[in-house]
């Protein structure tokens, strides 16, 4: 029997049925995508053993969620159930994933849902042993006042992701200066962060976050952003909360846009530091700041 002929054989039961399928071994599968609602999902995922090679990609309908217990509740579920392959499949010492991308959900059925659900993306580097490529995500989480912190911290505690050393970011929640705390509450399950990348506005919320939590993500040595417009506000933010750090960051910036009063400040910070330093002043007293300099001892 082909791994394809064992999959359409694995019947659909409700997560509390008393007579769980049996375990179906796929044992040659290369992919596994799976986009159902919460319930349906994990009931196909619960009967099959996933070989560690497995590219697992898993999105989940959560319409029907309309609080955060309720989601809480679906992710135990997903824990007991993918948690485990997860440990199993990077059991080895230093096998745990090294890349995390979180991202907005993407759209389900031409219905935009990037401020209500989470995409994680997970890769190992070239060399390692288990699963390259892992992605869960979450969709239409209805109860706003989520901010999708809570789902997203239950999730990173899952096995393997502490060891994550860059991070790129473009998830709606990260993006506001005033949900600072999504920052901390989530960045404290990952503290061996070397790397991270904060694109368009969240790299705003970003430079807010560290002024106010200097102590964010204690390993950082490298912050780039790309694709951002950078206020005058922003750009004192960023530089106060690196220069409270006790060590030093090196900070790129690409393809970003900054504001006449912004290019200003950097230009003084990046002067003193004795970094080059690119300015592309025009017409609109807009500024293109394209540079790399160090902050710190």
């Amino acid at each position: 029997m082909t791994d394809l002929e064992a999959l359409r054989q694995i019947p659909l039961p409700s997560l509390q049925s008393q007579h769980p399928p049996k375990s179906v071994s796929l044992s040659k599968l290369q992919t596994l995508n799976i986009t159902d609602n919460a319930r349906r999902a994990l009931a196909i995922v619960n009967g099959l053993e996933l070989p560690a090679s497995t590219i697992t990609l898993i999105s989940l309908d959560c319409n029907a969620m309309k609080s955060a217990s309720q989601v809480n509740n679906l992710l135990t579920q997903v824990d007991h159930i993918i948690g485990s392959h997860l440990a199993s499949a990077c059991s080895s010492p230093g096998s745990g994933f090294e890349t995390l991308i979180l991202s907005s959900a993407p759209d389900y059925r031409g219905v935009k849902t990037e401020h209500h659900g989470f995409q994680i993306a997970l890769e190992h580097a070239l060399d390692s042993s288990g699963p390259k490529t892992w992605r869960f995500a979450l969709y239409n989480l209805r109860e706003p006042t989520l901010k999708d912190a809570s789902p997203l911290r239950h999730v990173l505690m899952w096995p393997n992701f502490c060891s994550v050393k860059r991070v790129a970011i473009w998830h709606a929640s990260f993006q506001w200066a005033e949900d600072s705390i999504t920052w901390q509450s989530v960045m404290d399950t990952l503290p061996g962060v070397e790397i991270i990348e904060p694109e368009a506005r969240v790299a705003q919320g970003f430079a807010h976050a560290l002024k106010l939590h200097s102590a964010l993500l204690p390993q950082l040595k490298k912050i780039i952003i790309r694709r951002s417009l950078l206020a005058a506000a922003d750009v004192d933010a960023l530089s106060k909360g690196l220069q409270a750090r006790a060590t030093a960051v090196s900070l790129s910036i690409f393809r970003c846009d900054v504001e006449k009063d912004g290019a200003e400040r950097l230009k003084h910070i990046v002067t003193e530091s004795g970094a080059t330093f690119y300015w592309d002043k025009r017409e609109n007293a807009v500024s293109a700041i394209r540079s790399v300099w160090s902050f710190g001892d």
